[in-house]
């Protein structure tokens, strides 16, 4: 597909397309990365063309416009995200910026040109973390803003005006609360090194994830957009760089058995977690669409899931916002026991291959809605 070959060319991963793309093909592509909202990387991959396969001078202007207003709000986004984490700090939090601004930094040169969206921190009293940490970061946040929605595992924290914040007590759960509580455990024992694992951003030093907490969370993070809010190739592709940043500097030096050894722990949580369906299927989407070859994948590909993952990344696009099976202004019109029926069906189909947080969804939204009516989060 020649979207894909773009976005192979971006990441380096091959020098030019297969074919010369016409005008309306060009337009097509130029479509096709506002939906997955990866326009700056495909402008990227523009610009490491030959001259002989550039589009014409009116889409090419199309690239530069949205590449610009990509590069300045990126710019804004990385300084609130060091003004909030500052923020939380001086006030006696733990933080860790996830996902956002953090994934940025891996993407090296490209960095500018990832699409942003909003500032997810993850946050925990500094002083005696276990002790009814959600609690206590929840009414932190209501003190200042009573109205700020709370959501099972974040909250808003409307500081900015130009930069929607979360504040996270958990970076992410899973629907299934045996599952859930493993993975909770893992938190539990990563809170200090994520911590304390800071790089600069804005001219500040910032508290990011490691390479190998985020290669289990930006996972488990895709598990959810599929559940959830739809999932789009811009999640994938700060997944590609996340496994693209663990791999450097391996491919000279080390076997394939001793790179495959380097994920034990991964795979083992992977294993714990049942998320084996989940992690083939991406490492499907790595190879098809990124170029990818095998012995960089921590695992091998699942045809059958991967298929059915890139089928709904192309359908319904970044958020699930160009998904036309349904008619999103119908649905929101919708009685609230119409849109459950709704979403549940759905989910069902898709717990044909991740079952163990397909069956669960609609419990745990059941589940969610009381959590919120009766402030279960207080206890």
């Amino acid at each position: 597909m020649l979207f894909f070959e773009l976005i192979q060319v971006a990441v380096g991963r091959r020098e030019r397309l297969t074919m010369t793309p016409s005008a309306s093909e060009w337009q097509h592509l130029f479509q096709l990365s506002e939906q997955q909202s990866i326009q700056g990387i495909c402008y990227a991959a523009v610009r490491r063309l030959p001259q002989d396969q550039w589009p014409e001078e009116q889409n090419l202007i199309d690239w530069i416009w949205e590449a610009q207003r990509i590069a300045e709000h990126s710019t804004l986004l990385s300084e609130r995200s060091a003004q909030v984490y500052e923020h939380l700090t001086r006030e006696g939090f733990d933080a860790c910026i996830l996902k956002g601004q953090g994934n940025a930094l891996l993407y090296g040169e490209l960095s500018s040109l990832r699409q942003v969206g909003d500032i997810d921190i993850w946050t925990l009293p500094h002083d005696n973390p276990g002790h009814q940490p959600k609690r206590r970061v929840v009414e932190y946040v209501l003190k200042h803003f009573p109205s700020a929605f709370l959501r099972f595992h974040h909250i808003e924290y409307p500081i900015f005006d130009d930069a929607e914040v979360e504040v996270h007590f958990k970076p992410i759960y899973l629907n299934n609360p045996f599952l859930n509580r493993r993975l909770n455990r893992w938190y539990d024992a990563q809170r200090e090194e994520q911590m304390s694992h800071r790089v600069e951003m804005a001219g500040k030093l910032v508290a990011v994830p490691t390479l190998r907490f985020n290669a289990l969370y930006q996972l488990l993070h895709i598990y959810k957009h599929i559940f959830e809010e739809g999932i789009g190739l811009r999640q994938m592709m700060d997944y590609y760089f996340v496994l693209q940043r663990l791999n450097e500097g391996d491919l000279s030096r080390e076997s394939r058995d001793s790179r495959k050894s380097r994920y034990d722990d991964l795979l083992a949580m992977i294993r714990s977690l049942k998320l084996e369906p989940l992690a083939g299927a991406v490492m499907y989407v790595m190879h098809e669409v990124f170029g990818m070859k095998e012995e960089e994948l921590y695992c091998a590909p699942r045809r059958k899931e991967g298929l059915s993952l890139l089928s709904e990344i192309m359908q319904a696009g970044n958020f699930g916002h160009f998904d036309t099976r349904y008619d999103k202004e119908t649905v929101a019109r919708q009685a609230s026991m119409r849109r459950y029926w709704r979403k549940t069906k759905r989910n069902l189909v898709l717990a044909c291959y991740f079952p163990h947080e397909g069956l669960w969804e609609p419990v745990f939204r059941l589940y969610h809605f009381f959590w919120r009516i009766f402030n279960l989060w207080k206890i």
